[in-house]
C-alpha cells in the first residue's frame, strides 16, 4: 500500500512538472502575441538598435505567421519579412523555432563621406539572436544589396542567403557579388551537414569558400593607410562533427597599381576537432618584381574550453614591416612615409599573440633593431629589446643601446649621448600615431646627469604634429641649471634666480623643448623648465620679508619665470599655496598666495612691507587676535617711476577673530566672514559677523564715493544689542534705568582723504528696550522711540545723542573724563572750563516717577553735574508732588552744593571734600501715602542702599492724609547709613506734636532689606497724654503728668509699613500722676489703650464702683511690660496701676485683630471704706456675717488695710463678660495663657 501511495505521488509530481514546463513554453510563445505583443517585439528589436513597422500576424494551423513591413537601423534597411513560427518545435526545444524566414530585400547604405566604418547590429544571443535563428530555422531566404562610400571610393554589392533543412540535411548557401565592372568578382560560401546512423548519429560537414577578385575596402577595418585589397581564395573543409580537416589558399594583392604581381600569399592547413582547431599559415610575400622577399610560418591554435586563440611565429625580419608597407601601403600616407623613413631593420626572434574576450595581447623579442633618423626622430640602434602590448599600446624595454639626438642643439652644454638606457611606448590608431621614448645618459660636461624623454604625436588627416624633447633629473641646484639656461634665458633673470632663491635644491627638474605644427603647417617652438623646490628661502624683493622653508614648483619659459609655492612661511605665517610670477618682458612682479595666519602675524607682516604706504588706513590702529586666512594678489612695480602700476587685491577670511578698532574704541569678538580690498580704495565683505559684548552683529564693508577727492570707507553694521552689553561701556548703573534688547544699525565711516574725521552713526527705535525712567523719558518695551547717536572720532572725541526733545553733546579727550551737556527742550548748553563734567539745563513740563519703579544698580561712579536753573513744572511720585521745582547748583565731584525750591518746600544738599553729605530741609509737605507701593508689593530698597552716609535735618515736616488734611510731623534729625543689606537710621531725634522720639542711646531704625524687615529700638516719651493724644486724633482715655515707652519692635516691610497688627517685640514703660477717664470703651480708637478702659470692666462687677470711679480712677503710677506677637498682646508681667487708696492688676492676653481678650483682674481697696459692700454681703448670709464679725475681730488689722476681689474677664473690648472667681485673692499665677486667645493668621 505504501509503495502504491509513493508511486501515485511521484507520478503526480511528474505530471505537474510537465504541465508547468508546457505552460511556461506556451506563455513564452503567447507573450509574443499578447495584447502588448507590439511593445514586446519593439523592445526586442530596440535592444539590437533596430525599429520595425507594419506588423501583422496571421495563423497557419497552430503556427503564427509574422509579417513585418520594414526593419530599419542606422544604415540597415530590411523590407518585407515573413516568418512562420513552429509552435510544437518551440514547445519541445523551449526556444523560438521558425519553420521559414523569407526576406525580400536587405539594403546597407553608408553615404557619409567620412564614414569608413560600418556598425552592424550585434549577432546577439538568446532566442532572438541571429545565430540562434539561423540554427533553429528550417528555411531561410534573404536577398540583400549594399552601397558603401568611404572617402572617394564607392562599393556596391548584392547577394543572397538561403538555408534549407530537409530529410536530415541542412544546407546554407550565401553569395556576395561586386556590382562594378567585374562580373565575376564575388565571394561565396556553401555549407552542408547531414546526419547518419540510428543509435549513435554522426554529423558529416562540408564547407566550401571561394573568392574571385573580390575587393576588400581596408578602410572599413580602420586601416586607411593600406590600399584596397583584392582577395582570391579557395578553402575546403570536410569531416564530421568529431573531426575535420581544412585546407586552402588565400591570395592578397593591392588594387593600386593594377597588374603588378606583388602581394601576400597564404597557404592554410588546419585540423578541426570538438575542442577547437589547430594549424599553420605559410605566408609568402612577393614584391613588384615577382620575387619572394619574405617567408613566414605562423601557427594558430584555438581552445574552446578556455575561449582563446593563440598564434606565434619565429625569426621574423623587421624589414618585413617595411616591405609590407611598400606593397600594401597607400602612397604618401604619413604612416607609410614614417615606416619608410625610419627603415626598421633587425630580427623579431619570437612573435606571439593571444586573443580572448578582453582583446588581443602580443609580445615580441627584438634583436639588432635599427631605425634611421626621420623628421626629428633620432636614429636608433638596439642590441636587444622586448616589445609587449595590448591593442594599440606598445611598450619597449631595452639596455645598452645607442641613440643620436640631433634636436639637442639648443643646449649650451656639450653633451655626449652615446650611452643611453631607454624604453618606449607606441600607439597607433586610425587617425592618430603616437610614441614615447625615454631613457638616461651621463653628459661629459660638468652639467648634471639627465633623463630624457621624446614624445611624438601625429594626427590624421589634419596634419597636426607635436614633438617634445625633455630632460629630467631628480636633483639639481640653481647653479647647475646654468648650462641648460644660458642659451635662451636673459642673464639678469638667471642672476635673480641665483640670488633670490637661496639654499634651494631643485628636484624632479625638467627642461623641455616642444616643436609643434598646426593644420596650416605653421611651426612653433617652446622651451620650458620646471622643477620642484624644497626648503627654499626666497627673497623676491629687498623691501619684503623673506619666504622661508618654501616648497613648490619652479617654471621658466621664454615669456616668464614662475614659482608655484605649495607650502612656505613668511613672518611666521604659513603660506598654503601661491605663485611668484616675473614676466621677462615687463618690470613687474606678480604675487598670488594663500596664507594661514593670525591677526598679530599678519599685522606685523603688512607693517614690514611697502603695502603699508598704499593702504588707505593705518594697520597699527587695530588690535586683535585669532585666525585669519589671507588670499592675496599683488602686482608690484619694480621701477620707482611705476608706482601707478601697483595692483593689490586682498581677501581675508576671519575665523573667531577678536578685533579692537582703537580709533572707535570698539571691541568685536567671534568675528567670522571675509573682507576684500582692492587698490586703491575698494573694500567689500561677505557674510561678515561678530559679537559685540556677546550680542551678535552683522556687518558689511564697502566703499562709498563721497567727494571725488575723498571717497569713504563705510563699515555698516546691524546688531541686536542688549542693555547688558551696553552696561559694560557705561557702567552697571545703566541697569537702573533700562532693560531689554533692541535692534540697532549704523555706519562707521572713514574718509580716505581730506581733513574730515571718522564718524560712527547709530540709529535705533529702541523697540524691545524698556526705559525705567520717569515720564516723559519712560518707555514701554513694545513702544517705538527713535534715537540717533553720532560719534566723531576726532581728538577730542565728540558724541551727540538725540531722542525726542532730549539731546546730549559730549566730549571725550584722551586722559580726561567724559564731559558733556544735556539740553531738555533746549539745545545742549555750551561747556566752559569752570563748569562741571556735565551741565544740565532746560525745562520739563512734567516728570512722573512710578511708585512701582525698581532699580538694582548703583549710580554712575564719579558723577559730577552742574544744574543751570533746571525747571520742572511738576514732579510726581504717587501723591508726592513738587510744583515749580527749580534745581540749581552742583552735584558730585569733590564737593556739592545743590539747592531745590518748590511750592511744597525748599532744601539744600551739600558735601565738603572728605565729609559726609548733609541734607537740610527747611520745609516739606507731601502726602502720607507717597511711599505706598502697588499691590502691597515690597518697597524696592535699591534707591536707599546706594545712598552714601547722609546727615539729615528737617525743620518742618507736614504730611497730607487721605482727606487732604495736613498733619504736622514736627522736626527730625538723624544720620542715615547703609551696608550691602541694611538701611540704618541712627541718632534719631524727633519732636512730633508733643511726642519725643529718641534713639541716641539705642540701635535706632534698621531696615534689613534681605529679610524685608524693620526694627525700631528707641524711646518714645511725652507729657500729659490728655493733651498729646488728641493731636493724633485719638480720644484720650488717660491723663498723665508724663509717660515713657521703651520699644524694641519688628515688622515685615520697610519703615513706612508700620502696622500695629503686624508688630512683634516688647513694650515697657510707665505713666505717672494721672487719671483713667470714665468713657465709653466703644469709642476707643486705640485698641491697645482699650485694655486699660477700667470703667468698661468694673462697671459690670457686682458692687457699686461709684465711689472709686465717680470722677475716673486716679493713679500715682502705671507700670507695664507687654510682649507683642503680631496681633497677640501678651501680659505676662501684670500691668500694675497704683491709685491713692486702691490698686488694679491685669494679666492675660488680648487679640487686637478681633478685639477679644481673656485676662484676670485683681481689685484691691481698704476694707473700712467698703463697709457698704461688706454689709450687703453679710445681710444676704447671716451665718457668714457672724463669721465675718468674728473674723474681723481676729483679723481686724488686715481688714482695715485692704480687701480684694479677683475677676475673670472674657469676650471683646466692647462687651466683656466678667465673672467673680474669688475674694481676698490677688494671685495671678493662674491667669490665662497665649493658647486661651485665638490668634488670626
Amino acid at each position: 500500500m505504501l509503495k502504491l501511495l509513493l508511486k501515485i505521488l511521484l507520478n503526480t509530481l511528474t505530471i505537474l512538472v510537465v504541465l508547468f514546463a508546457g505552460l511556461f513554453s506556451l506563455a513564452r510563445i503567447g507573450s509574443m502575441f499578447a495584447p502588448n505583443y507590439v511593445a514586446n517585439l519593439n523592445q526586442r528589436f530596440a535592444e539590437q538598435g533596430l525599429e520595425f513597422s507594419e506588423l501583422r500576424v496571421r495563423w497557419r494551423g497552430i503556427n503564427p505567421v509574422i509579417e513585418i513591413g520594414e526593419i530599419t537601423g542606422s544604415s540597415l534597411h530590411i523590407k518585407d519579412i515573413t516568418a512562420e513560427l513552429d509552435t510544437l518545435a518551440s514547445f519541445w526545444r523551449n526556444t523560438h523555432v521558425f519553420r521559414t524566414i523569407q526576406v525580400e530585400h536587405v539594403t546597407l547604405d553608408v553615404v557619409e563621406q567620412s564614414a569608413c566604418k560600418v556598425e552592424l547590429p550585434e549577432p546577439g544571443g538568446g532566442s532572438f539572436g541571429i545565430e540562434t535563428i539561423l540554427r533553429n530555422t528550417d528555411n531561410v531566404d534573404v536577398a540583400f544589396s549594399s552601397s558603401l562610400t568611404c572617402g572617394s571610393a564607392n562599393f556596391e554589392h548584392e547577394g543572397f542567403l538561403r538555408t534549407v533543412k530537409q530529410n536530415g540535411v541542412y544546407r546554407l548557401h550565401a553569395t556576395i557579388h561586386d556590382l562594378g565592372e567585374c562580373d565575376h568578382c564575388s565571394i561565396s560560401l556553401l555549407y552542408e551537414s547531414s546526419a547518419r546512423g540510428f543509435w549513435r548519429r554522426t554529423q558529416e560537414r562540408v564547407l566550401n569558400v571561394q573568392a574571385y577578385d573580390f575587393v576588400v575596402p581596408t578602410s572599413l577595418l580602420g586601416w586607411d593607410f593600406l590600399e584596397e585589397t583584392v582577395v582570391n581564395a579557395q578553402i575546403l573543409m570536410n569531416g564530421t562533427s568529431a573531426s575535420a580537416s581544412l585546407i586552402g589558399n588565400v591570395d592578397l594583392q593591392p588594387t593600386n597599381p593594377l597588374g603588378i604581381p606583388a602581394g601576400l600569399f597564404l597557404d592554410l592547413s588546419f585540423g578541426v576537432e570538438e575542442s577547437g582547431f589547430a594549424g599553420k599559415i605559410d605566408a609568402s610575400m612577393v614584391d613588384h618584381n615577382s620575387v619572394v622577399v619574405a617567408k613566414l610560418e605562423h601557427f594558430v591554435q584555438q581552445n574552446l574550453q578556455t575561449d582563446h586563440i593563440h598564434g606565434w611565429s619565429h625569426d621574423v625580419s623587421a624589414e618585413t614591416v617595411n616591405t609590407f608597407m611598400s606593397i600594401f601601403g597607400v602612397s604618401e600616407h604619413p604612416v607609410r612615409n614614417l615606416i619608410g623613413g625610419l627603415a626598421p631593420s633587425g630580427m623579431l626572434a619570437t612573435v606571439q599573440w593571444v586573443q580572448d574576450s578582453a582583446g588581443v595581447t602580443y609580445w615580441a623579442a627584438v634583436d639588432q633593431l635599427q631605425m634611421q633618423q626621420y623628421r626629428g626622430i633620432p636614429s636608433l640602434r638596439l642590441d636587444s629589446a622586448v616589445l609587449t602590448g595590448r591593442g594599440s599600446v606598445v611598450l619597449a624595454e631595452a639596455t645598452t643601446q645607442q641613440i643620436d639626438i640631433d634636436e639637442a642643439k639648443f643646449l649650451s652644454a656639450p653633451l655626449s649621448l652615446t650611452t643611453v638606457d631607454f624604453s618606449s611606448v607606441a600607439i597607433l590608431k586610425q587617425d592618430y600615431l603616437g610614441s614615447t621614448l625615454h631613457g638616461h645618459w651621463n653628459p661629459t660636461s660638468d652639467a648634471v646627469a639627465m633623463d630624457f624623454n621624446i614624445e611624438f604625436r601625429k594626427y590624421f588627416p589634419s596634419g597636426r604634429q607635436r614633438v617634445k624633447f625633455a630632460l629630467d633629473t631628480p636633483s639639481v641646484s640653481a647653479t647647475q641649471l646654468r648650462p641648460y639656461l644660458a642659451a635662451f634665458v636673459p642673464e639678469e633673470t638667471f642672476v635673480w634666480i641665483e640670488n633670490g632663491i637661496n639654499r634651494a635644491q631643485f628636484s624632479e627638474a625638467r627642461l623641455q623643448f616642444v616643436h609643434s605644427t598646426n593644420e596650416l603647417n605653421q611651426q612653433t617652438n617652446a622651451i620650458e623648465i620646471h622643477a620642484l623646490i624644497d626648503d627654499a628661502n626666497v627673497t623676491f624683493l629687498k623691501e619684503w620679508p623673506e619666504i622661508v622653508q618654501g616648497t613648490g614648483r619652479f617654471w621658466l619659459t621664454q615669456e616668464e619665470l614662475k614659482i608655484e609655492v605649495t607650502s612656505a612661511y613668511t613672518y611666521g605665517s604659513h603660506i598654503e599655496q601661491g605663485t611668484i610670477n616675473l614676466p621677462l618682458a615687463e618690470p613687474v612682479l606678480e604675487l598670488k598666495f594663500t596664507a594661514d595666519s593670525n591677526f598679530l602675524l599678519l599685522q606685523s607682516y603688512i607693517v614690514e612691507t611697502p603695502i603699508t604706504e598704499i593702504l588707505p588706513f593705518d594697520p597699527l590702529e587695530y588690535e586683535g587676535s585669532g585666525a585669519i586666512d589671507l588670499k592675496a594678489s599683488l602686482k608690484i612695480p619694480l621701477m620707482p617711476e611705476q608706482k601707478n602700476l601697483w595692483d593689490v587685491r586682498l581677501d581675508l577670511v576671519f575665523a573667531d577673530v577678536s578685533l579692537n578698532i582703537l580709533t572707535a574704541d570698539i571691541q568685536l569678538d567671534d568675528t567670522f566672514g571675509s573682507v576684500g580690498y582692492q587698490f586703491p580704495y575698494s573694500f567689500s565683505s561677505s557674510e561678515l559677523s561678530a559679537k559685540f559684548q556677546n550680542d551678535p552683529v552683522s556687518m558689511e564693508l564697502s566703499t562709498r564715493n563721497g567727494d571725488l577727492d575723498s571717497p569713504e570707507i563705510v563699515f555698516a553694521f546691524d546688531l541686536n544689542t542688549s542693555i547688558d552689553a551696553l552696561s559694560h561701556i557705561t557702567g552697571e548703573w545703566l541697569h537702573s534705568i533700562a532693560n531689554g534688547t533692541t535692534q540697532a544699525s549704523g555706519e562707521l565711516v572713514f574718509p580716505v582723504n581730506g581733513e574730515a574725521s571718522p564718524t560712527i552713526d547709530v540709529r535705533t527705535n529702541l523697540i524691545g528696550v524698556a526705559l525705567n525712567l520717569p515720564v516723559p523719558f519712560h518707555k514701554a518695551v513694545d513702544h517705538n522711540r527713535l534715537m540717533y547717536v553720532q560719534i566723531t572720532l576726532a581728538e577730542p572725541m565728540i558724541v551727540d545723542i538725540t531722542m525726542d526733545e532730549f539731546s546730549i553733546h559730549a566730549v571725550a579727550a584722551e586722559g580726561s573724563p567724559l564731559r558733556g551737556s544735556v539740553g531738555l527742550s533746549v539745545p545742549p548748553p555750551q561747556l566752559t572750563q569752570s563748569t562741571r563734567d556735565w551741565l544740565i539745563a532746560g525745562n520739563l513740563t512734567e516728570i512722573v516717577f512710578p511708585i512701582d519703579q525698581t532699580s538694582d544698580a548703583s549710580l554712575p561712579a564719579g558723577l559730577d553735574i552742574e544744574f543751570d536753573a533746571l525747571r520742572i513744572d511738576k514732579l510726581v511720585r504717587g501723591r508726592f508732588q513738587l510744583h515749580n521745582l527749580l534745581l540749581d547748583g552742583t552735584f558730585g565731584g569733590e564737593s556739592s552744593a545743590l539747592t531745590a525750591t518748590a511750592e511744597e518746600g525748599s532744601a539744600s544738599l551739600s558735601r565738603e571734600q572728605g565729609q559726609d553729605w548733609k541734607l537740610s530741609v527747611e520745609q516739606l509737605r507731601f502726602w502720607l501715602s507717597a511711599f505706598d507701593t502697588a499691590n502691597d508689593a515690597p518697597m524696592d530698597p535699591a534707591i536707599f542702599l546706594q545712598l552714601p552716609p547722609i546727615n539729615v535735618s528737617i525743620q518742618d515736616l507736614y504730611m497730607f492724609t487721605e482727606d487732604g488734611q495736613a498733619e504736622d510731623f514736627g522736626s527730625w534729625s538723624f544720620e542715615l547709613d547703609t551696608t550691602d543689606r541694611e538701611v540704618h537710621l541712627q541718632n534719631v531725634v524727633a519732636d512730633i506734636r508733643g511726642v519725643n522720639l529718641d534713639t541716641r542711646d539705642h540701635i535706632g531704625i534698621v531696615w534689613d532689606t534681605e529679610k524685608n524687615e524693620t526694627r525700631f529700638n528707641g524711646v518714645i516719651s511725652g507729657d500729659n497724654l490728655l493733651q498729646v493724644l488728641p493731636k493724633f486724633d485719638v480720644e484720650a482715655e488717660i491723663a498723665s503728668e508724663n509717660f515713657t515707652v521703651n520699644s524694641d519692635l519688628r515688622w515685615l516691610g520697610s519703615p513706612f509699613d508700620v502696622d500695629a497688627l503686624k508688630m512683634s517685640g516688647r513694650i515697657h514703660g510707665d505713666a505717672n500722676k494721672g487719671t483713667l477717664l470714665e468713657i465709653d470703651a466703644g469709642q476707643g480708637l486705640l485698641r491697645l489703650l482699650s485694655m486699660f478702659n477700667i470703667a468698661s470692666i468694673i462697671q459690670p462687677m457686682d458692687f457699686d464702683p461709684t465711689y472709686m470711679f465717680a470722677k475716673g480712677f486716679q493713679f500715682d503710677r502705671i507700670l507695664y511690660d507687654v510682649t507683642l506677637d503680631q496681633s497677640i498682646v501678651k501680659i505676662q508681667e501684670p500691668i500694675h496701676i497704683k491709685g491713692p487708696s486702691s490698686e488694679l492688676m491685669f494679666s492675660g492676653n488680648a487679640n487686637l485683630a478681633d478685639a477679644s481678650l481673656t485676662m484676670d483682674v485683681v481689685v484691691r481697696w481698704p476694707f473700712s471704706t467698703n463697709l457698704k459692700w461688706y454689709v450687703a454681703l453679710a445681710t444676704g448670709n447671716p451665718v457668714a456675717f457672724l463669721g465675718t464679725l468674728i473674723g474681723s475681730r481676729i483679723f481686724k488689722s488686715q481688714l482695715n488695710r485692704i480687701s480684694s476681689a479677683k475677676y475673670r474677664v472674657e469676650g471683646t473690648f466692647e462687651n466683656p463678660e466678667i465673672e467673680l472667681i474669688g475674694v481676698f485673692n490677688d494671685d495671678l499665677s493662674d491667669s490665662p495663657t497665649e493658647g486661651d486667645v485665638h490668634k488670626e493668621e
